[in-house]
């Protein structure tokens, strides 16, 4: 999912009414629940970007290094200077892969970030809607 998908339902998972406390307070478990899911979904997928990121590393690097099998050199060109050994780093995180790859990596890390603020704010939740609940008591003279 996109974070802006994310983002739409935790407005409604996260939206409470005070006609709706009780509602809302038995299903702060399942809820929790299916954030949870989300946050494990979004952690493997980060999982398998961060191991992409170690091949592609490989790879830059060998081919940087003049070590790259003929075909990679078929398919990216030959690259045209002489990259000493302490400079092939900077060659290789500047490459627009590993920028590109990076960056979702990054965007990864936001969307999980996000996922694990609002599965905080629902673990908070259960105080604050017994908070209500004694408030709209005791408002209403109970």
């Amino acid at each position: 999912m996109t974070q802006e998908e994310y983002e739409a339902i935790a407005a409604i998972d996260l939206k409470c009414d005070n006609d709706q406390i009780g509602d809302v307070s038995l299903n702060t478990a399942i809820t929790h629940d299916k954030w949870f899911k989300y946050s494990i979904i979004e952690k493997r997928l980060l999982n398998k970007l961060v191991t992409a990121k170690k091949k592609l590393y490989r790879e830059l690097y060998e081919y940087y290094s003049g070590k790259a099998p003929d075909e990679v050199y078929e398919r990216k060109g030959k690259f045209q200077h002489k990259v000493l050994r302490q400079e092939i780093g900077t060659y290789i995180e500047s490459d627009a892969d590993m920028c590109e790859l990076n960056e979702h990596i990054q965007n990864q890390e936001y969307k999980i970030e996000y996922i694990v603020k609002t599965i905080e704010m629902l673990s908070q939740r259960q105080w604050q809607l017994k908070n209500a609940m004694e408030y709209l008591r005791w408002s209403h003279g109970g």
